[in-house]
This record gives C-alpha cells, structure tokens and sequence, in this order.
C-alpha cells in the first residue's frame, strides 16, 4: 500500500477516535446525576395516613443544552416520596434561582410548609409552589 493511503487511513482513524471518544463524554457528562441537594421531611405533626413520612427533595437532572453555546446548565426537579429515596414518587420539573444566590445559601434558604392538603416549595426569592397531597399519596 502506498505511502499516502497509509497516512490518509492513519489520519481517518485518528479522526474517527476522536469523535467517538468527544461522542461518549458528551453522552456521559449529560447523564442525569440524580444528586439529592436538599432534602426535608415531613414533620411528626402532619399524618397522610398513607405511607408516611414523605420527603421533598430537589435533585440534580441531566444537562440542558438549549442555550449552547452561550451556557450549559443542570436540570433539576422536585422530588416527593416516601421515605429518603428517590424512586417511586411525584417529580416536579424545577428551575432554582442559583444565579441570584450563592448555591449553599440558596438551598439553605429553603422554606417548606407541609399542611394536610399538601406542601408549599417556597424559594428565598419567594417563590411558591404547591405539590397537593394527591399528587404524592395513596402509593402513587
């Protein structure tokens, strides 16, 4: 085989690895972490008579490219279920406020208010959702 085929081939190869390896990192870092960064559970005074305890937790999702070039961020959601895992339960897609906090205090400044009709989300910026207890009960 001639001189030139071989480097033409050698390049191709070379090109064709690189492509698979930037492929699979792509595909790796963009898998959802499904890190638990702040988790609450529902206090001794609130019975669902179903299940109970229920945890909320917000959780680390996979990567959202919408905005590439300019940003890549996280997605995350809402999380309530029984017990501390994160599994079978209610997800509410989420996007937190980081970018007007400092991460540790933004999460530290999470309020929850759990009621008999369900839990209220509320952010330091005052953000409020409401999860009703339907939606997490009855072994859902």
């Amino acid at each position: 085989m001639p001189k030139r085929s071989l480097l033409v081939l050698g390049g191709l190869a070379i090109a064709i690895a690189a492509i698979a390896l930037t492929a699979g990192s792509l595909i790796a870092w963009s898998r959802p972490t499904r890190q638990v960064l702040w988790q609450s559970c529902q206090p001794d005074t609130i019975s669902y008579d179903s299940y109970d305890p229920y945890c909320l937790a917000v959780v680390e999702g996979d990567v959202n490219w919408t905005f590439m070039p300019l940003t890549v961020m996280r997605h995350h959601f809402l999380f309530v279920g029984r017990g501390t895992e994160i599994g079978y339960g209610h997800y509410v897609d989420y996007s937190p406020q980081f970018s007007a906090y400092d991460k540790a205090e933004y999460l530290a400044g999470i309020r929850l208010d759990w009621t008999a009709e369900g839990v209220t989300f509320t952010e330091p910026s005052g953000h409020r959702l409401f999860i009703p207890a339907e939606m997490f009960t009855g072994g859902r």
